[in-house]
């Protein structure tokens, strides 16, 4: 026991020290990503890819919004905004640069002629010509006009001056009016590739805010307002290291209060506190070892190992005796204290098998903590004699524990695991509603509601959507880019969208610039062009059309170049085509119907649809573990003790999922996870009260007791969380906690426990 206890002190000292070095030395990354909420997206085919590529393009991306109602006044504050967001370090502004805009028009040099706007097409199409013809002669005489001999020649009709004009409308900043007669001006940024921290993202959004109370107080009544994965997940940031100093503090001054008022002494508040801080430390060290980083919601969500652990220590003070030597104690409570903690490590450690990063930080912080806190009350604690003395903390929970004994008649067993087949049964079949939304793990603050419903105020020209286009070489994918276009243009003319643009409204397809070619020569042999053809140069010089290689993709500005897809294992490619202003994406869905070389990438739909498989997959592993479990006790201790000593936990767990379900928004993934934390705590009470001998049962009645209200104390606080994902597991299990400990009773009909003396 010395030896042990001499490893046990010498290990926590070692996570102390690794703790306490990592922390001073600032090399801990606490992140608040996103993605991590997530399941992982396997890159597979063309689809797969094109989800990865977008989702890690928009977690760069910040939208601002500046808005005033004098358009002069905007114009100002646009200009004063943009140009402080440019000397932030590691932001770039997006758009075309005007080095880009230089690159592309000597890239378009030899098919000037055969490039024009969708609407002067048109017009070639209905030889509507004398408008082009009587624009072409303006522009001639116009001052500043930038037309000249050579550009006569290939382009008489002046059709790339306005082609280019239209790239810079697509590309740029278009005006939005609110229902206010407030102007606002779109400006997009993103952090740039050698941003590889998220410490420097944290100083990148409060260099942000910095700029925009400079700006707004600079130019009166200016609104600036920005949206973004970045800013979000810093505000998310922000909550969780709120939450996890609310509940931490709260958490423990409330166990040290009861903790006092049930022993009347400072030694069970002083173990407790030590019993805790193991289990942080273990948790800490392990999540930094394996992962490097320690997400904050997993940091949030490892308060709740207040919760868990520190029943370990009660379970210790409330067994022990004045008479006997505390590693005697310790002997006597170890049966059902690994027992216990095994089931909790179990519980947490599944977690670990899900698909999502922050789970699995999750499960590694929890499971290790529980384990490390388990390993210092039963090595530690009767080593620290200062923390130990005295002992025999008898309560008076005799006259309590009978009363509540009496309700574990034997016939509640049946009925319970009839139940818990029954409700099992309809998780399994999908009875209970379920809610796999992505939308629900949003975190609200006031902050964020403030600026969501400004923006849902003045309208949704900024929100973008993504078409993937697919074909079998790149001029195919131009050409139903062509298409898209065509078919959304009624939209666009009615206000339905603000715009479609893709790689095709950079350069079109080889088959529309030799149809705006052939249909511009013919237009300048009609009558109607007499005029300007009088004052062209005689000499003629034929477009020719440019096709898009490894070359011509160089040359394009950068943010087109983001719209290629690309599987290099298979050949397959496609092209991103943005939809911007559109009312929602199931409208979408309906417009491009039965085309099949065209998909929309819609990240909320495919998270949601991800949800929803992992729900039931976890559905059917919480259940088969659950049975799994309960055969193994059953042929461990004999069917009739096995079935008792589980059947609490059992019908505990899916009795909250089912609650849940009814009371709140439905199943959700993480209710079922919170399941499996339901069940290995509920194993801990039963465990803890089956394995106790007949004169310590009213001692170990105490134990489950405080330790069910420490639970429900920590993980009740986490259901008033401002994170969704806190809420709904906080949720799950005060209410498998509370069923757990009413139902506790069942598992203490046999007098003698469930060892025999020569197992302790």
């Amino acid at each position: 026991m010395k030896t042990a206890s001499r490893i046990a002190v010498l290990v926590i000292i070692v996570a102390f020290s690794v703790t306490g070095l990592s922390l001073y030395s600032g090399k801990v990354r606490f992140t608040a990503n996103l993605d991590a909420l997530f399941p992982v997206i396997e890159a597979g085919g063309l689809e797969d890819i094109a989800y990865k590529q977008a989702q890690a393009q928009l977690s760069k991306r910040i939208v601002f919004l500046v808005g005033h109602e004098n358009e002069s006044v905007l114009e100002a504050g646009y200009a004063a905004f943009k140009h402080k967001l440019t000397g932030i370090k590691g932001l770039g502004i997006s758009g075309v640069s005007n080095q880009e805009i230089k690159r592309l028009m000597r890239f378009h040099t030899p098919a000037i002629g055969g490039l024009a706007t969708a609407d002067d097409l048109e017009s070639l199409a209905t030889m509507n010509g004398s408008s082009l013809i009587q624009r072409s002669l303006a522009t001639l005489y116009m001052p500043g006009s930038l037309r000249n001999s050579k550009f006569l020649q290939q382009d008489p009709l002046g059709l790339y001056s306005q082609f280019l004009t239209g790239i810079s409308s697509s590309l740029g900043s278009s005006r939005i009016y609110s229902s206010d007669n407030q102007i606002y001006r779109q400006l997009a940024v993103s952090l740039t590739e050698d941003r590889d921290t998220d410490r420097d993202q944290s100083a990148i959004i409060r260099d942000i805010d910095t700029v925009v109370s400079i700006v707004e107080s600079t130019l009166q009544d200016l609104d600036i307002l920005y949206i973004g994965v970045p800013a979000y997940a810093e505000k998310i940031a922000k909550v969780s290291r709120q939450e996890t100093l609310k509940v931490t503090v709260i958490a423990l001054a409330g166990i040290a209060l009861f903790l006092l008022i049930v022993f009347r002494s400072f030694l069970p508040i002083a173990g407790a506190l030590l019993t805790i801080f193991i289990g942080v430390s273990s948790g800490v060290v392990a999540t930094l070892l394996i992962f490097g980083t320690v997400h904050l919601i997993a940091v949030a969500f490892g308060a709740s190992l207040v919760g868990v652990v520190v029943d370990y220590a009660i379970h210790f003070y409330t067994t022990r005796r004045r008479s006997e030597p505390t590693w005697q104690t310790a002997r006597r409570i170890r049966p059902g204290l690994i027992m216990g903690a095994g089931t909790s490590v179990s519980g947490f450690l599944v977690l670990a098998f899900a698909d999502i990063d922050l789970l699995q930080q999750i499960a590694v912080y929890s499971a290790f903590g529980a384990a490390g806190a388990a390993a210092g009350v039963l090595f530690l604690m009767p080593s620290l004699k200062v923390l130990t003395s005295g002992g025999d903390f008898r309560t008076p929970s005799q006259r309590w524990w009978k009363l509540h004994n009496t309700a574990g008649h034997s016939f509640l067993l049946p009925v319970l695991s009839v139940s818990s087949v029954l409700l099992g049964g309809a998780l399994l079949l999908d009875g209970p509603t379920s809610s796999d939304q992505v939308q629900l793990l949003r975190v609200q603050t006031p902050e964020l509601a403030q600026t969501e419903k400004k923006i849902a105020d003045i309208g949704g020209a900024f929100i973008s959507y993504l078409l993937l286009v697919q074909g079998e070489e790149t001029e195919e994918i131009l050409q139903r880019e062509e298409v898209l276009r065509a078919l959304f243009k009624n939209s666009i003319a009615d206000g339905s969208i603000d715009h479609i643009w893709g790689v095709s409204t950079i350069l079109p397809s080889v088959k529309q610039q030799n149809r705006v070619s052939d249909l511009g020569t013919a237009l300048l042999k009609m009558p109607l062009a007499d005029p300007l053809m009088s004052i062209i140069p005689k000499a003629e010089v034929s477009p020719q059309p440019l096709s898009l290689d490894e070359k011509g993709w160089a040359m394009l500005p950068s943010e087109v170049q983001k719209l290629r897809v690309q599987n290099k294992q298979t050949n397959e490619q496609g092209h991103f085509m943005i939809i911007r202003g559109a009312s929602d994406a199931s409208s979408l869905q309906e417009r491009i119907g039965d085309l099949n070389w065209v998909s929309l990438i819609d990240t909320t739909a495919r998270y949601s649809s991800g949800f929803a498989n992992m729900r039931r997959k976890a559905t059917f592993a919480l259940l088969g573990g659950i049975i799994a479990i309960n055969f193994l006790f059953m042929f461990r201790f004999g069917w009739m003790k096995g079935l008792r000593v589980m059947s609490v936990p059992t019908f505990s767990t899916v009795a909250s999922l089912v609650l849940v379900a009814l009371l709140g928004t439905g199943l959700t993934f993480f209710t079922i996870m919170a399941g499996f934390l339901v069940f290995a705590l509920g194993a801990d009470y039963s465990l803890f009260q089956m394995a106790a001998k007949t004169d310590d049962k009213s001692r170990t009645y105490l134990a489950v007791g405080l330790s069910a209200l420490s639970t429900v104390l920590v993980f009740g606080l986490m259901a008033f969380s401002l994170i969704p994902v806190l809420q709904i597991m906080g949720s799950v299990v005060v209410i498998g906690v509370v069923l757990s400990w009413a139902l506790a009773p069942l598992v203490v009909r046999y007098p003698n426990g469930i060892f025999n003396d020569t197992d302790t």
